[in-house]
């Protein structure tokens, strides 16, 4: 979602979709700068009702990754639109074409483009109007201020559902309180707090059904205060410490060189690490492999698609390389089944590694999930993987 976008009169006429995806419309010409003036919103919503927001500077999968692997568990049921076939990680992962066409040519779209077998993703559609109606009141923000207006949006949301007392809970653990049952345990609890450099207090609640339940906790005065002296120093710390947490929570907007920017794919440290190994007789097929992966990556004459179809096999093999080891032999079977590749990219990815003798690959009879026509296991020879060309059109 999009809060904000750069319009074509904001950007001096100049048309802003020159990439498809709605990153195109938060930015502003690459000739005037490339300057983030628009915000993008990614939601998280459950179906209790929980919302989490983050505001993004792209769609791509290493942004929005990170963001689901540090709020949603492994074995969750997550459901999606179809931008998201990259996260094969969580195996309870269904999408639904938004963009479905229907087979009968008297109408454009498919009726279950929104719903299909229970997959829908209304729980996060559904707030993006409270979100833009809610935004609307402040007319503009600008991107580095986002992300805090986004985190006080999901509070008060977030409020109805988990409730005052686990947010309170919560902070009462984060600073230190303590909540002890019986006088006797808060005397206890006092005397090995006096111990300490600082001054324990007990508080005991008047309008709780236990009055005999107090909270505890350490209240640091090891420096003394001085009125007179200083008279604004206490309140200059809370200041500092106000604009330190600020600071930390800001959204920093992307510039126009760190967008353009785009991954290495080149094997320069991979060849100065293994120089030793490489300088080998064996590893001459290898070594002019990696000479040609240089060569096609530094020119600019190959296509895009080709480029696009290299990456994709690049992803392919470095999710089978994260799932093998060097000194046990790992069922290929069991990789493609949890991470969904596709068996034809994967044979032919094996294939070229066996003929650089990366790895060893045998035939085994490991049962796996499903029934598939081979059976590999494979180990390593190599703790990293060298960047190599994949593409039939490329590879000769």
């Amino acid at each position: 979602m999009v809060l904000y976008s750069a319009s074509q009169r904001a950007n001096k006429g100049r048309k802003r979709h020159r990439s498809k995806g709605l990153t195109a419309s938060i930015y502003m010409s690459d000739k005037l700068g490339g300057k983030q003036i628009g915000t993008l919103v990614h939601t998280i919503a459950a179906s209790n009702g929980a919302l989490i927001l983050d505001s993004v500077p792209n769609q791509k999968m290493n942004t929005l990754g990170p963001l689901f692997r540090r709020s949603i568990p492994d074995n969750t049921a997550i459901f999606t639109d179809s931008g998201y076939p990259w996260l094969s990680v969580y195996r309870n992962h269904r999408m639904v074409n938004h963009t479905a066409h229907s087979k009968d040519k008297r109408h454009r779209w498919a009726r279950n483009r929104w719903s299909k077998d229970g997959v829908h993703v209304q729980y996060a559609e559904g707030n993006h109007r409270v979100i833009k109606q809610a935004f609307s009141s402040y007319g503009y923000i600008k991107p580095q201020y986002s992300q805090l207006y986004l985190n006080e949006f999901c509070f008060y949301r977030n409020l109805k559902v988990f409730g005052l007392d686990a947010l309170v809970a919560k902070w009462r653990e984060k600073i230190g309180v303590v909540e002890i049952e019986g006088s006797s345990d808060l005397e206890t609890a006092k005397k090995s707090k006096n111990s300490d450099s600082g001054v324990s207090r007990g508080i005991s609640s008047k309008h709780s059904a236990n009055p005999s339940t107090h909270f505890h906790f350490l209240a640091d005065v090891s420096n003394p205060v001085r009125i007179v002296k200083n008279k604004y120093e206490q309140e200059n710390k809370v200041l500092q410490f106000f604009h330190s947490e600020v600071a930390k929570r800001k959204y920093q907007p992307p510039s126009l060189q760190d967008r353009k920017t785009k991954s290495d794919y080149t094997n320069e440290s991979y060849i100065k690490d293994n120089i030793h190994i490489l300088s080998k007789p064996k590893y001459s097929l290898l070594r002019n492999a990696i000479i040609e992966n240089d060569e096609f990556w530094s020119r600019t004459e190959f296509k895009h698609y080709k480029r696009y179809s290299e990456k994709k096999y690049n992803h392919y093999a470095k999710l089978i390389w994260d799932n093998i080891s060097n000194s046990v032999l790992s069922p290929l079977s069991l990789i493609l089944y949890q991470h969904r590749i596709p068996h034809s990219s994967a044979y032919r990815i094996i294939r070229i590694w066996e003929k650089y003798e990366i790895i060893k690959l045998s035939e085994g009879k490991f049962k796996p999930y499903i029934d598939l026509s081979k059976n590999y296991l494979l180990k390593r020879k190599f703790t990293e993987l060298p960047n190599l060309l994949y593409s039939k059109s490329i590879i000769k």
